[in-house]
């Protein structure tokens, strides 16, 4: 085997755990999202209880970046690269695994969670009455990965036809008034974790 490939070989592993490292911090999202569409009720009760935790996702997201941590140190303390000089050797591997988890971590905050949130999986209404009202609320949620708890809180409400999620906080729902008021609507219980205010 040749310099180049076990290079090649290094720069995998780095991106196979910043991969893991970058999945880490939505694990909860990613389960409440999962059990929600499979419709097991028990397991969405347990993680909508982690979600709703103020600091879980600033918790995970510092775990996945100890983890990191951890495993360039531990590379580098194989490789007897343990010191500046080492760190700036391994360089390339180190910003692989860091650069992988950053990456990861942006791609579900910013392309994949908005994107789910909006897909209904059969959870609400398909089709809107004629007399529908509208308004948007803005929701003081952590982050995108929380629009998929919210959606579908505000979906089951009976009167509510349809919401939607636009980042970075805020919620267009579309409700028939004679069934649901817009007071009932911000007392729900998932606004008491994350406040709601009425903007439109």
């Amino acid at each position: 085997m040749d310099c180049c490939s076990r290079s090649e070989e290094k720069k995998d592993k780095g991106i196979g755990k910043g991969v893991l490292y970058g999945i880490i911090p939505h694990l909860g999202c990613l389960g409440f999202i999962i059990f929600s569409i499979l419709g097991v009720t028990a397991a969405t009760t347990v993680f909508r209880s982690l979600l709703l935790r103020p600091y879980f996702l600033y918790i995970l997201v510092l775990i996945s970046f100890l983890f990191a941590t951890a495993s360039a140190l531990l590379y580098l303390k194989k490789t007897d690269n343990l010191s500046f000089s080492g760190i700036l050797r391994k360089k390339k591997y180190i910003s692989v695994i860091f650069g992988t988890t950053i990456g990861v971590n942006l791609l579900f905050l910013l392309v994949f969670f908005p994107a789910i949130a909006n897909v209904d999986f059969g959870l609400g209404s398909s089709g809107l009455s004629a007399n529908i009202s509208r308004n948007i609320l803005q929701v003081d949620i952590p982050c995108p990965g929380h629009a998929f708890l919210v959606n579908s809180e505000l979906r089951n409400l009976s009167g509510v036809e349809k919401s939607k999620f636009d980042p970075p906080d805020y919620f267009e729902v579309f409700y028939d008034d004679k069934k649901v008021s817009i007071e009932e609507i911000i007392f729900l219980n998932i606004f008491k974790e994350y406040e709601a205010i009425v903007v439109e």
